[in-house]
Protein backbone atom coordinates (compact mmCIF):
# COMPACT_ATOMS: atom_id res chain seq x y z
CA UNK A 1 0.00 0.00 0.00
CA UNK A 2 1.40 3.54 -0.90
CA UNK A 3 1.93 6.53 1.39
CA UNK A 4 -1.69 7.76 1.90
CA UNK A 5 -2.13 11.73 2.36
CA UNK A 6 -4.72 11.20 4.81
CA UNK A 7 -3.98 9.80 8.73
CA UNK A 8 -6.01 9.96 11.96
CA UNK A 9 -4.70 9.03 14.93
CA UNK A 10 -7.41 7.12 17.13
CA UNK A 11 -6.83 5.39 20.46
CA UNK A 12 -6.27 1.73 20.68
CA UNK A 13 -9.47 1.03 22.61
CA UNK A 14 -11.56 1.76 19.64
CA UNK A 15 -9.47 0.36 17.19
CA UNK A 16 -8.93 -3.18 17.73
CA UNK A 17 -10.44 -3.88 14.14
CA UNK A 18 -12.19 -1.65 12.12
CA UNK A 19 -13.43 -2.33 8.76
CA UNK A 20 -13.56 0.50 6.32
CA UNK A 21 -15.80 0.02 3.06
CA UNK A 22 -13.43 1.28 0.75
CA UNK A 23 -14.82 3.09 -2.07
CA UNK A 24 -12.97 1.40 -4.76
CA UNK A 25 -13.90 -2.11 -4.02
CA UNK A 26 -16.81 -2.51 -1.82
CA UNK A 27 -16.52 -6.08 -1.57
CA UNK A 28 -13.35 -6.37 0.06
CA UNK A 29 -13.66 -4.12 3.70
CA UNK A 30 -10.38 -3.32 5.25
CA UNK A 31 -8.67 -1.97 8.10
CA UNK A 32 -4.61 -0.99 7.60
CA UNK A 33 -3.09 -0.23 10.93
CA UNK A 34 0.35 1.16 11.03
CA UNK A 35 2.36 -0.73 13.48
CA UNK A 36 4.84 2.53 14.89
CA UNK A 37 6.97 -0.24 17.39
CA UNK A 38 7.92 -2.52 14.19
CA UNK A 39 8.68 0.42 12.07
CA UNK A 40 11.27 1.71 14.79
CA UNK A 41 12.57 -1.45 15.20
CA UNK A 42 13.21 -2.04 10.77
CA UNK A 43 14.48 1.35 10.95
CA UNK A 44 12.72 2.42 7.94
CA UNK A 45 11.79 6.03 6.84
CA UNK A 46 8.86 8.02 7.68
CA UNK A 47 8.21 8.14 3.99
CA UNK A 48 8.39 4.27 3.73
CA UNK A 49 5.42 3.83 6.33
CA UNK A 50 2.63 3.20 4.02
CA UNK A 51 4.84 -0.44 2.78
CA UNK A 52 2.55 -3.66 3.54
CA UNK A 53 5.75 -5.14 5.73
CA UNK A 54 4.64 -2.12 8.33
CA UNK A 55 0.81 -2.81 7.95
CA UNK A 56 -1.50 -4.98 9.79
CA UNK A 57 -4.71 -6.06 7.48
CA UNK A 58 -7.37 -7.33 9.37
CA UNK A 59 -9.50 -7.47 6.50
CA UNK A 60 -7.49 -10.31 5.14
CA UNK A 61 -8.49 -12.90 7.92
CA UNK A 62 -12.56 -11.97 6.72
CA UNK A 63 -14.79 -14.80 5.28
CA UNK A 64 -12.49 -16.93 3.56
CA UNK A 65 -11.82 -19.60 6.26
CA UNK A 66 -14.53 -18.56 9.39
CA UNK A 67 -17.74 -17.49 6.81
CA UNK A 68 -18.91 -14.68 6.43
CA UNK A 69 -18.47 -11.80 9.23
CA UNK A 70 -17.51 -14.16 11.44
CA UNK A 71 -14.63 -11.95 12.88
CA UNK A 72 -17.00 -8.62 12.59
CA UNK A 73 -19.54 -10.89 14.74
CA UNK A 74 -17.18 -12.42 17.09
CA UNK A 75 -15.53 -8.85 17.71
CA UNK A 76 -18.79 -7.00 17.78
CA UNK A 77 -19.94 -8.93 20.80
CA UNK A 78 -16.96 -8.64 22.57
CA UNK A 79 -16.61 -4.73 21.76
CA UNK A 80 -20.36 -4.25 23.07
CA UNK A 81 -19.57 -6.12 26.25
CA UNK A 82 -16.96 -3.91 27.12
CA UNK A 83 -18.60 -0.91 25.79
CA UNK A 84 -20.53 -1.58 29.25
CA UNK A 85 -17.96 -1.80 31.67
CA UNK A 86 -16.11 1.10 30.33
CA UNK A 87 -19.29 2.88 31.09
CA UNK A 88 -19.53 1.53 34.52
CA UNK A 89 -15.90 2.50 35.00
CA UNK A 90 -16.33 5.67 33.90
CA UNK A 91 -19.58 6.53 36.17
CA UNK A 92 -17.17 5.10 38.96
CA UNK A 93 -14.49 6.99 38.29
CA UNK A 94 -16.43 10.13 38.47
CA UNK A 95 -18.29 9.12 41.79
CA UNK A 96 -21.80 8.53 40.24
CA UNK A 97 -20.96 4.79 41.43
CA UNK A 98 -19.91 3.63 44.68
CA UNK A 99 -18.14 0.51 43.60
CA UNK A 100 -17.56 -2.13 40.83
CA UNK A 101 -19.55 -4.59 40.49
CA UNK A 102 -18.78 -8.31 39.97
CA UNK A 103 -19.95 -8.28 36.01
CA UNK A 104 -17.83 -5.34 34.98
CA UNK A 105 -14.89 -6.77 36.62
CA UNK A 106 -15.24 -9.98 34.85
CA UNK A 107 -15.59 -8.24 31.62
CA UNK A 108 -12.91 -6.01 31.98
CA UNK A 109 -10.67 -8.68 32.78
CA UNK A 110 -12.24 -10.87 29.32
CA UNK A 111 -10.94 -7.47 27.07
CA UNK A 112 -7.97 -7.61 28.59
CA UNK A 113 -7.00 -11.12 28.22
CA UNK A 114 -8.59 -10.94 24.62
CA UNK A 115 -5.72 -8.25 23.61
CA UNK A 116 -3.03 -10.60 23.80
CA UNK A 117 -2.49 -10.68 19.70
CA UNK A 118 0.70 -11.18 18.12
CA UNK A 119 2.25 -13.52 20.65
CA UNK A 120 3.86 -17.07 19.12
CA UNK A 121 0.99 -19.58 19.91
CA UNK A 122 2.64 -23.06 20.36
CA UNK A 123 0.41 -25.31 17.42
CA UNK A 124 -0.28 -27.87 19.90
CA UNK A 125 -2.14 -25.70 21.67
CA UNK A 126 -3.95 -24.64 19.04
CA UNK A 127 -4.67 -27.97 17.86
CA UNK A 128 -6.56 -28.65 21.21
CA UNK A 129 -8.20 -25.38 21.25
CA UNK A 130 -10.14 -25.06 18.15
CA UNK A 131 -9.73 -28.95 17.28
CA UNK A 132 -7.66 -30.47 14.54
CA UNK A 133 -9.85 -30.32 11.59
CA UNK A 134 -10.53 -26.70 11.96
CA UNK A 135 -6.55 -26.42 12.51
CA UNK A 136 -5.70 -27.91 9.76
CA UNK A 137 -8.09 -26.05 7.15
CA UNK A 138 -6.43 -22.93 8.73
CA UNK A 139 -3.40 -24.07 7.43
CA UNK A 140 -3.96 -25.25 4.04
CA UNK A 141 -5.97 -21.44 3.31
CA UNK A 142 -3.12 -19.67 4.65
CA UNK A 143 -0.77 -20.05 1.49
CA UNK A 144 -2.99 -18.37 -0.86
CA UNK A 145 -4.09 -15.87 1.65
CA UNK A 146 -0.46 -15.24 2.36
CA UNK A 147 0.17 -14.79 -1.36
CA UNK A 148 -2.40 -12.50 -2.00
CA UNK A 149 -1.69 -10.41 0.83
CA UNK A 150 1.86 -10.29 1.25
CA UNK A 151 2.19 -11.61 4.50
CA UNK A 152 4.93 -14.19 5.81
CA UNK A 153 3.36 -17.31 7.23
CA UNK A 154 4.47 -16.40 10.69
CA UNK A 155 3.04 -13.23 10.94
CA UNK A 156 -0.43 -14.46 9.29
CA UNK A 157 -0.08 -17.98 12.09
CA UNK A 158 -0.07 -15.43 14.33
CA UNK A 159 -2.72 -13.00 13.60
CA UNK A 160 -5.01 -16.08 13.21
CA UNK A 161 -4.02 -18.35 16.39
CA UNK A 162 -3.87 -15.78 18.42
CA UNK A 163 -7.61 -14.82 17.67
CA UNK A 164 -8.21 -17.83 20.03
CA UNK A 165 -6.10 -18.09 22.96
CA UNK A 166 -5.90 -15.91 25.74
CA UNK A 167 -2.49 -15.81 27.81
CA UNK A 168 -2.33 -14.66 31.88
CA UNK A 169 -0.57 -10.90 30.99
CA UNK A 170 1.46 -11.34 34.61
CA UNK A 171 2.79 -15.14 33.98
CA UNK A 172 2.62 -15.42 30.00
CA UNK A 173 1.03 -18.82 31.01
CA UNK A 174 -1.56 -20.30 28.48
CA UNK A 175 -4.21 -22.07 29.71
CA UNK A 176 -3.64 -24.26 33.47
CA UNK A 177 -1.52 -27.47 33.52
CA UNK A 178 -4.81 -29.18 34.49
CA UNK A 179 -6.65 -27.82 32.05
CA UNK A 180 -5.44 -26.06 29.11
CA UNK A 181 -8.76 -24.41 27.81
CA UNK A 182 -9.05 -22.46 30.92
CA UNK A 183 -8.58 -18.79 30.75
CA UNK A 184 -6.73 -17.39 33.36
CA UNK A 185 -6.77 -14.11 32.69
CA UNK A 186 -10.89 -14.31 33.56
CA UNK A 187 -9.76 -14.47 37.24
CA UNK A 188 -7.22 -11.59 36.58
CA UNK A 189 -9.00 -8.85 38.84
CA UNK A 190 -9.29 -11.74 41.70
CA UNK A 191 -5.46 -12.87 41.81
CA UNK A 192 -4.43 -9.33 41.75
CA UNK A 193 -4.41 -6.18 43.29
CA UNK A 194 -5.53 -3.32 40.66
CA UNK A 195 -5.67 0.36 40.16
CA UNK A 196 -7.40 2.88 37.85
CA UNK A 197 -4.73 5.36 36.87
CA UNK A 198 -6.07 8.91 35.77
CA UNK A 199 -3.72 11.30 33.64
CA UNK A 200 -3.79 15.06 34.22
CA UNK A 201 -6.63 16.98 32.02
CA UNK A 202 -3.81 18.12 29.37
CA UNK A 203 -2.68 14.78 29.77
CA UNK A 204 -2.76 11.35 27.85
CA UNK A 205 -1.45 7.95 28.07
CA UNK A 206 0.05 6.53 24.71
CA UNK A 207 -1.89 3.43 23.67
CA UNK A 208 -0.03 0.32 23.10
CA UNK A 209 -0.39 -1.78 20.13
CA UNK A 210 1.03 -4.66 21.72
CA UNK A 211 -1.32 -4.92 25.25
CA UNK A 212 -0.72 -5.59 27.76
CA UNK A 213 2.53 -5.82 28.69
CA UNK A 214 4.79 -7.70 31.53
CA UNK A 215 7.62 -5.81 32.88
CA UNK A 216 10.02 -6.63 35.79
CA UNK A 217 10.45 -4.51 37.88
CA UNK A 218 9.83 -1.62 35.51
CA UNK A 219 9.34 0.82 38.44
CA UNK A 220 12.70 0.40 39.46
CA UNK A 221 14.61 0.45 36.15
CA UNK A 222 13.08 3.76 35.01
CA UNK A 223 12.69 4.99 38.67
CA UNK A 224 9.22 6.17 38.53
CA UNK A 225 8.76 5.23 41.88
CA UNK A 226 11.07 4.52 45.12
CA UNK A 227 10.06 0.72 45.16
CA UNK A 228 9.92 -1.86 43.10
CA UNK A 229 7.15 -4.51 42.21
CA UNK A 230 7.85 -7.79 41.32
CA UNK A 231 5.41 -7.81 38.38
CA UNK A 232 3.62 -5.27 37.13
CA UNK A 233 0.88 -4.34 33.94
CA UNK A 234 0.13 -1.03 32.83
CA UNK A 235 -3.02 -1.20 30.70
CA UNK A 236 -4.47 1.94 28.83
CA UNK A 237 -8.16 1.48 28.73
CA UNK A 238 -8.84 5.18 27.35
CA UNK A 239 -6.73 7.67 26.53
CA UNK A 240 -7.24 9.29 30.11
CA UNK A 241 -7.35 6.42 31.89
CA UNK A 242 -4.46 3.03 32.52
CA UNK A 243 -5.45 0.29 34.63
CA UNK A 244 -1.91 -0.59 36.77
CA UNK A 245 -2.39 -4.09 37.82
CA UNK A 246 0.28 -5.84 40.49
CA UNK A 247 0.81 -8.78 42.79
CA UNK A 248 -1.36 -8.77 45.99
CA UNK A 249 1.59 -9.95 48.10
CA UNK A 250 3.58 -7.01 47.28
CA UNK A 251 4.04 -5.78 50.85
CA UNK A 252 5.02 -1.90 49.35
CA UNK A 253 2.01 -1.12 47.07
CA UNK A 254 0.97 2.59 45.88
CA UNK A 255 -2.52 2.03 48.18
CA UNK A 256 -3.83 -0.07 50.76
CA UNK A 257 -7.81 -0.29 48.45
CA UNK A 258 -8.36 -2.54 45.66
CA UNK A 259 -9.24 -0.57 42.71
CA UNK A 260 -8.83 2.88 43.69
CA UNK A 261 -8.09 5.81 41.28
CA UNK A 262 -4.37 6.83 41.41
CA UNK A 263 -3.83 10.30 40.13
CA UNK A 264 -0.70 10.50 37.81
CA UNK A 265 1.34 13.63 37.80
CA UNK A 266 2.73 15.44 34.52
CA UNK A 267 6.38 13.84 34.33
CA UNK A 268 4.79 10.52 35.32
CA UNK A 269 2.76 10.57 32.17
CA UNK A 270 5.28 12.06 30.31
CA UNK A 271 7.66 9.03 31.83
CA UNK A 272 5.07 6.35 31.16
CA UNK A 273 4.79 7.48 27.38
CA UNK A 274 8.75 7.29 27.14
CA UNK A 275 9.12 3.68 27.88
CA UNK A 276 9.70 2.04 24.36
CA UNK A 277 8.72 -1.17 25.66
CA UNK A 278 4.42 -0.47 25.98
CA UNK A 279 4.86 2.89 23.85
CA UNK A 280 3.43 2.31 20.27
CA UNK A 281 0.46 4.79 18.23
CA UNK A 282 -1.81 3.35 15.63
CA UNK A 283 -2.32 5.30 12.65
CA UNK A 284 -5.31 4.53 10.41
CA UNK A 285 -4.32 4.99 6.60
CA UNK A 286 -6.73 6.14 3.63
CA UNK A 287 -7.04 7.16 0.11
CA UNK A 288 -10.00 9.71 1.15
CA UNK A 289 -10.36 11.71 3.91
CA UNK A 290 -14.58 11.39 3.85
CA UNK A 291 -13.70 7.81 4.66
CA UNK A 292 -11.89 9.68 7.96
CA UNK A 293 -14.15 11.33 8.74
CA UNK A 294 -16.58 9.32 8.52
CA UNK A 295 -14.52 6.96 11.43
CA UNK A 296 -14.10 9.79 13.35
CA UNK A 297 -17.46 10.38 13.88
CA UNK A 298 -18.13 7.05 14.80
CA UNK A 299 -15.58 7.41 17.49
CA UNK A 300 -17.57 10.43 18.48
CA UNK A 301 -20.38 8.51 18.85
CA UNK A 302 -18.96 5.79 20.57
CA UNK A 303 -17.53 8.04 23.35
CA UNK A 304 -20.76 10.00 23.92
CA UNK A 305 -22.32 6.54 24.86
Amino acid sequence: MSESKYQHMVPQFYLNYWAIDRKDNSENDEIFVLDKRRLEIRKQKTRNVGGRNNLFNVGMLKGTIFGKDFFERALSELDNRFAGCLRTMIAYLGGAKDEIDEETRWGLAEFIGSQMMRHAVPQTFMRNRIGEESFDKIMDASGNLIKENGFSEKEFRESVMTMFTVRDVLTGAIGTPHNPHNDPSRDMFLDYRWVVAKAPPDKKFVTSDFPPYLHKSLVKRYELRKFSLPYEVYFPIAPEYMIYMFRKEVIFAPTTKEYEIREFNKGEVEAMNSLKAIYCEREIYSDSNEELERLKDILKGREAD
